[in-house]
């Protein structure tokens, strides 16, 4: 069974990456990785791979931006 962070302990702001699933449901698209805390301008990126421990918000922003805009197509 896959572990998952348990969202109700969480504190102040988060990012969750999430995956729609056929049922109507959401399920985490990175397993206990899909979660990137937000603190003061930046955020906590050291999860992810091929990303430095802590990024500007809009650094990460655009790079967000720029991947979703590909799966779009």
């Amino acid at each position: 069974m896959a572990e998952y962070p348990d969202l109700s302990k969480l504190t102040g702001e988060v990012v969750l990456f999430l995956s729609a699933e056929k049922a109507g449901c959401f399920e985490y698209s990175h397993t206990t990785t899909s979660i990137a805390g937000v603190r003061d301008s930046g955020i906590n990126t050291a999860a992810i791979a091929d990303q430095p421990i802590y990024q500007p918000w809009d650094v990460f922003l655009k790079k967000l931006r720029k991947i979703v805009g590909k799966q779009g197509t």
